[in-house]
């Protein structure tokens, strides 16, 4: 009789034990931008009534003073609309506050549920929130939002989901039927809402990169530094095939821009382009070859002035108003060269963070200017805010 009353009591504690791993799965799980849901609820109400439930029996006052810590701890995180759901009214019901710091981090968390991390699943290290919006966006909240708040002032009505889908885009470049999955929204809405806000988020590219000679001081000889940088595309076969779009370094189909960078400053002077990837950088440079006669008089060399210089790699070399490493300069000069060239490239590394430059190009050719203004766009906010290229 003994034994089996001590099999009884253990049974008995047992289910206690199951109650409450239930309880704590369920407070885990229970909602997801909202706090506890109805799970949570219900495995709390189980526990409750479970005589073997003593802990929480003994201590009521306890239980009761910890659940509402909880639910203060959670009314005090950002507010978000649930992972998942993708509703324009859910996204921006609650109000961001004055302060900046809660600006741009209840930004986040509402960008983060709109790519399935609710908020339970923000309730991380601040570094990994950040790791996961980068991922999903190519730069961080702060920068983004910075963007943002400047893109709504020309374009007030368009809603912070379609924001975030774009540069979701940008960043993944996912085929149309995925992210219309994602997105809760068809194909065509889609693919119209993320090239028009594309195209206005290029425009802004026009306060971020403009070259200005009287913009430097006097005595600084070298004022840029300026590279081709080259993507991959579809051959348009049908448009213009020919052997002009080749590119050498990717062995395939492909466009070229002229980019130059400010020396002494992170910021981007100059995009020009596209162009075949069979054009020569130092032509692109120049305007056309030496014996030209009708040259682009917009070229950056024609910008340049008269004993100002620009650092280049040998592609160009033979031009007039581009320096490159030689032999006779001394060691102090081409390893500042050096540098300078590397910066460059660190540059376009950041562009190619995105996944629609480092992908092969699937749309038509002519809207890929708008997709490298819009993304040097968010390059130059990111360099504004904290992520400027290494100095030289």
């Amino acid at each position: 009789m003994v034994m089996g009353g001590q099999r009884q009591a253990v049974h008995q504690g047992g289910r206690g034990v199951v109650a409450l791993s239930r309880a704590a799965t369920g407070s885990k799980l229970g909602g997801r931008c909202g706090g506890g849901g109805r799970g949570d609820q219900s495995e709390r109400g189980k526990v409750a009534r479970n005589p073997a439930s003593s802990s929480l029996q003994q201590h009521p006052r306890t239980s009761s003073a910890a659940v509402q810590q909880k639910n203060k701890q959670q009314s005090a995180q950002p507010l978000a609309p649930p992972a998942g759901n993708h509703n324009d009214s859910e996204a921006t019901v609650h109000p961001m506050t004055s302060d900046d710091h809660d600006e741009w981090i209840n930004f986040r968390a509402r960008g983060l549920c709109f790519v399935g991390y609710g908020k339970t699943r923000q309730n991380v290290r601040e570094r990994t929130n950040d790791e996961r919006f980068s991922s999903n966006f190519g730069v961080g909240a702060k920068t983004l939002h910075s963007v943002y708040v400047r893109f709504k002032e020309t374009n007030p009505n368009v809603s912070e989901k379609d924001f975030f889908m774009t540069i979701n885009q940008l960043k993944l470049y996912l085929s149309e039927h995925v992210q219309a999955g994602q997105w809760g929204i068809d194909e065509n809405t889609f693919r119209h809402k993320w090239k028009k806000i594309v195209g206005e988020i290029a425009v802004l590219a026009v306060e971020k990169i403009k070259f200005d000679p009287d913009d430097f001081p006097e005595g600084q000889i070298f004022l840029m530094s300026v590279d081709g940088v080259n993507f991959t595309i579809r051959e348009p076969r049908a448009s213009d095939p020919g052997s002009h779009w080749y590119d050498h370094k990717s062995n395939s189909a492909g466009i070229s821009y002229e980019v130059a960078v400010d020396i002494r400053r992170s910021r981007i002077l100059w995009i020009s382009g596209p162009r075949p990837a069979s054009v020569s950088e130092s032509v692109t440079f120049n305007g056309g070859k030496k014996k030209d006669k009708n040259k682009d008089e917009n070229c950056l060399a024609a910008k340049i002035p008269e004993g100002k210089r620009a650092i280049a790699d040998s592609a160009f070399k033979a031009s007039a108003k581009a320096s490159t490493s030689k032999p006779g300069h001394s060691r102090e000069l081409n390893h500042f060269m050096s540098r300078v060239r590397s910066r460059m490239e660190t540059l376009f590394l950041r562009f190619k963070v995105f996944g629609i430059l480092s992908q092969r190009f699937r749309h038509n050719v002519q809207l890929h200017k708008d997709i490298l203004n819009a993304v040097a766009v968010l390059v130059a906010y990111d360099m504004e805010n904290g992520h400027p290229l290494f100095d030289v």
